[in-house]
């Protein structure tokens, strides 16, 4: 029998507790207890060994067992990252046939996107090595010391700078 006093009490004293601290924290309508918009996870290559340290807006620095690498984005088709891009589902109504059509929202550049298309497509690209591959167009190339010294020159962000140490 004092067990289940104890027990009664023990309840009692929690549900006051959250009614008085932090009333709204369990609640459904609460915003933190409401779920994430579904989203659709962009394509994530089985392997990624170049980690992106940095990102310009038009190009990205990465890393791959301590090497640094420049990779120049600018010029390719944004289209051909779509694919690689996390996307909200904004709708999914019956396509008559028994399927799903899914609606997707707008999709952002950003380094997952640029990460997952460079490790997938690396073998794909202008690849060099250095300063003058960097000056002849190459899209992905080995950073040497004139390249580090010409990106620090042309970037002077705090990301760029961290990243080129």
């Amino acid at each position: 029998m004092k067990l289940n006093n104890l027990r009664q009490l023990i309840k009692e004293e929690l549900k006051h507790a959250l009614n008085e601290a932090d009333w709204f924290d369990y609640l459904p309508d609460n915003p933190a207890n409401q779920s994430d918009p579904d989203i659709k996870q962009g394509y994530k290559p089985k392997m990624s060994p170049f980690n992106i340290l940095a990102n310009t807006g038009e190009s990205a620095i990465f890393e791959k067992d301590g090497k640094l690498y420049y990779f120049y984005y600018y010029d390719i088709n944004e289209d051909d990252f779509e694919e690689y891009a996390d996307r909200e589902i904004v709708s999914v109504e019956p396509d008559g046939e028994g399927g799903y059509d899914e609606e997707f929202g707008g999709w952002e550049m950003d380094e997952n996107t640029i990460s997952n298309y460079l490790n997938d497509n690396y073998s794909k690209l202008g690849i060099g090595r250095g300063f003058n591959d960097y000056e002849d167009g190459k899209e992905f190339v080995e950073i040497d010391e004139p390249l580090k010294n010409k990106l620090l020159q042309t970037f002077k962000t705090d990301d760029v700078r961290k990243a080129l140490g």
